[in-house]
């Protein structure tokens, strides 16, 4: 039997496929629960192109042991995205036309708002909020950014989260020559996400700039947003990012997977039929500075939720259900990767933590809530490619037994638009 299994394996390795399940159909005839064999036997259906056989495999696999397989999850994701990604579905199509078509008109309104002056007063109505955090040697150059803006916010607030480094008494020395109003408080550590949410609280301006404290904005960065945000009527979004190292010189990109992985994570969001699936895939705003929001939105979320690792991505997905996102064209963050970034202090805390968040996000979701947004990052905006997207993001693990099988017999879904055709009139109000 042992001999049939590396058999199997080895034709399926050289692309032997048909002779591969052969193989594996004789294991399986004798010992119907190898789980292993049954696994490789789906994955073999979906590199022969068999995608509904693949999906008919993979579908009587989820109520067995084979559900604990390493690689399982991520093989049914692609078989998934795979059997549910048609790019020629013609409601489907509609529905990204019509977002392209929205999507224009903001950036019309924004770019008659500013023809019509109306970026003139300064500062601009927005507060820069810092959680600082045993940054001692980044946060000079963290509100040096702020304070060389083209446009000036109208005031910063820091809080120091119970460094023990001296962070305090660089943030004191930086501060004392502000040119805008300045808060600063030092205090015991609470965490990050708890102390973002008590500098916003504070702020007065009607949008928010989060800053990390290890990290920069780039001089144009204010204006750009308010013109590509605020300006095109929408709530929230973020900016194009910058790489650079612990001496602030920049990161190539032959150079660092990392800043490969979220290069393509920015370009992937682009070619995506939204912005909102693509935060299904990945969090392409990379990092809780890179985003623009207004307080109103924050306050009507509830703030961020205490997550270590994706306080973001879990503000940005639950910020997608009332208001779609903009992302602007320009550079305008500078991201910085050193040997203290809390999201490389572990290579599965991270993704353990995501399940999480996605699982709370789902029940969110099916819950019967009626998303806001009309193109919300949902399966009644989106279909069969919100499955996609989903699988695309290795988060079907959270979805319920129903919602799988549906997710794996894709010709069983008829996508209609629950909310019809998506009103282009007034996109910037």
């Amino acid at each position: 039997m042992d001999s049939l299994r590396e058999l199997g394996l080895s034709l399926q390795l050289r692309g032997e496929h048909g002779a591969a399940l052969a193989a594996y159909d004789r294991v399986l005839s004798r010992q119907a629960n190898d789980w292993n064999v049954a696994h490789m036997r789906a994955v073999a259906f979906y590199q022969a192109g068999l995608i509904d056989r693949a999906s008919e495999a993979f579908a009587a696999l989820l109520d067995t042991p084979a559900r604990e397989l390493p690689g399982f999850w991520t093989n049914l994701s692609l078989a998934v995205g795979l059997a549910n990604g048609d790019p020629l579905d013609p409601a489907l199509r509609a529905r990204a036309a019509d977002y392209r078509q929205w999507q224009r008109e903001r950036r019309a309104c924004a770019q008659a708002a500013r023809a019509n002056g109306a970026v003139a007063a300064t500062p601009l109505d927005v507060s820069v909020v810092i959680p600082a955090y045993n940054h001692r040697r980044f946060v000079a150059d963290a509100l040096a950014s702020v304070f060389t803006q083209s446009v000036l916010p109208r005031e910063l607030i820091v809080i120091d989260d119970g460094s023990a480094d001296g962070t305090a008494r660089e943030l004191e020395a930086a501060m004392s020559h502000a040119p805008i109003p300045v808060t600063l408080i030092s205090r015991g550590n609470r965490g990050a996400a708890p102390t973002l949410n008590e500098a916003i609280a504070m702020a007065r301006g009607r949008f928010i700039q989060p800053l990390n404290s290890d990290d920069r904005l780039l001089p144009g960065r204010l204006q750009s947003m308010w013109d590509e945000v605020a300006l095109a009527g929408a709530r929230w979004g973020c900016g194009r990012v910058r790489w650079i190292d612990a001496e602030g010189a920049a990161v190539g990109l032959q150079h660092s997977r990392r800043a490969t992985a979220l290069q393509a994570s920015q370009d992937g969001a682009m070619a995506a039929p939204s912005l909102g699936l693509a935060l299904l895939r990945a969090n392409f705003t990379i990092s809780t500075g890179n985003l623009f929001f207004e307080k109103s939105l924050w306050e009507s979320l509830g703030g961020f939720r205490d997550y270590r690792y994706n306080h973001d991505w879990d503000f940005c997905l639950r910020a997608a259900l009332l208001s779609e996102p903009m992302l602007a064209r320009a550079e305008s963050y500078e991201y910085r990767m050193h040997e203290t970034n809390t999201i490389t202090e572990s290579s599965t805390a991270p993704r353990e933590e995501l399940g999480r968040v996605f699982a709370d996000f789902l029940h969110e979701m099916l819950g019967g809530a009626v998303s806001a947004n009309p193109f919300a990052p949902t399966f009644q905006r989106w279909g069969r490619s919100w499955l996609s997207a989903l699988a695309a993001g290795d988060a079907l693990q959270q979805l319920a037994r129903p919602a799988l099988l549906g997710a794996l017999r894709p010709d069983a879904i008829a996508f209609r638009p629950a909310d019809g055709p998506v009103p282009l009139i007034g996109a910037c109000a």
